[in-house]
């Protein structure tokens, strides 16, 4: 009869800590790798993270539900069920505080290793690509911030025409200017995914974008916890560990083709929310049904105000008078939507997404989501001002 071996110290330390020092030994790569342009905006965008996000986003998309958010779910239970655990063995004097922290920091920086190498390798490399603006060779300074006057010619034309074309959309889509009622996507969940996409792909191919980043990645879900992210004040989210664009399905619908393209844009290799913000707005201005076009023309329109209210507010006054009904209606909704949710959760959300968007590069953290402005009207301005689609 044969024996094998005892185990010693050192193989037990590796045994237990393999898969953990791989992960690390990935996140470091993958921290060199986010140094060197020519690799990020080359294999990573173009091979790498599509193919590892599409095989994902196909997997998950046999599910009818949010994969991730059972993935949220689970790692919760489990951290909680650790955590319980210890404390359990704590109060029954088995343990000491040490040795139950140690267990369960340790065990807490194995699952970090892991996550992190994987968020890195399939998606997170896109933040480190270059900034949208460097490849399409555009301007984003509105104007000099002392120049007030020409900040406020500018943002006043671009609005106007933003707003008459939102109140063109708006009628176009029912046929009048005011359905007495919030107005809502005429079509499923499914119709809308499909829409979006053929008009992602139309403003990739306009914009001379990587054609990697066109294709369908599987259709939007909706989380059972909708009302959860609606207290946090989360419109939707994209889940890189399985490819998941989702949707808080609570939200008024007037945003909602606009919030769709947006996580399908992080769905297809864009990191910065200016720029998804921005590739939204440029897909829902191409698109062929007129609410997806409302949509856009809306969002638009409320960033370029909300600019101009700085420097000339009575020109924004004026401007947003120039809503029909249906359209404020639609405006006023949605604010109070948000306005009566908003809380302690709602803060602490804010403060959480600040802080991973600062650790991911984006300097402007959650103020990134407004800076969108500036790209449109880059994009206006490379148009010779015109807001518009195609």
């Amino acid at each position: 009869m044969s024996h094998s071996a005892p185990a010693t110290p050192a193989s037990t330390f590796w045994r237990r800590n393999f898969v953990a020092l791989v992960a690390l030994a990935a996140l470091a790569i993958a921290f060199v790798a986010s140094l060197l342009p020519g690799f990020v905006d080359g294999p990573y965008a173009r091979y790498i993270s599509p193919t590892l996000i599409g095989a994902l986003a196909t997997l998950t998309n046999l599910a009818p539900f949010s994969v991730g958010e059972l993935v949220l779910g689970a790692l919760l239970l489990r951290g909680a069920w650790l955590f319980g655990r210890g404390s359990v063995r704590l109060l029954r004097r088995r343990v000491t505080l040490l040795a139950v922290l140690t267990v369960f920091f340790t065990r807490a920086l194995r699952w970090l290793a892991v996550i992190g190498a994987v968020f890195y390798w399939t998606w997170g490399l896109n933040y480190a690509r270059t900034p949208l603006v460097e490849v399409l060779g555009w301007q984003v300074h509105v104007a000099p911030r002392e120049d007030h006057a020409a900040q406020a010619d500018e943002l006043t034309t671009l609005g106007e025409a933003a707003i008459a074309a939102t109140n063109a959309a708006y009628r176009e889509a029912f046929g009048t200017d005011d359905l007495d009622v919030p107005s809502a996507w005429p079509g499923s969940l499914a119709d809308l995914d499909a829409a979006v996409d053929v008009a992602l792909d139309r403003a990739i191919v306009d914009l001379g974008l990587p054609a990697a980043m066109q294709g369908r990645h599987g259709r939007s879900k909706v989380p059972l916890l909708s009302s959860l992210m609606s207290r946090m004040h989360v419109t939707g989210f994209f889940f890189p560990w399985t490819g998941e664009a989702n949707l808080n399905g609570q939200q008024p619908a007037c945003f909602r083709p606009h919030v769709v393209a947006h996580e399908k844009a992080h769905q297809r290799g864009l990191g910065p929310e200016d720029e998804v913000e921005f590739l939204a707005f440029a897909a829902g201005v191409r698109a062929d049904h007129a609410y997806q076009r409302y949509s856009a023309y809306l969002y638009a329109s409320v960033c370029l105000l909300r600019e101009l209210n700085r420097v000339d507010a009575k020109a924004s006054a004026r401007l947003d008078g120039e809503r029909p009904a249906g359209v404020r209606r639609d405006i006023d909704a949605n604010s109070l939507f948000w306005t009566v949710r908003r809380g302690a959760l709602t803060k602490i959300t804010i403060t959480i997404n600040d802080t991973y968007l600062k650790s991911q590069g984006v300097k402007k953290g959650v103020q990134s989501y407004a800076a969108s402005t500036a790209l449109i009207v880059a994009y206006a301005r490379a148009r010779g001002g015109l807001v518009g689609g195609r």
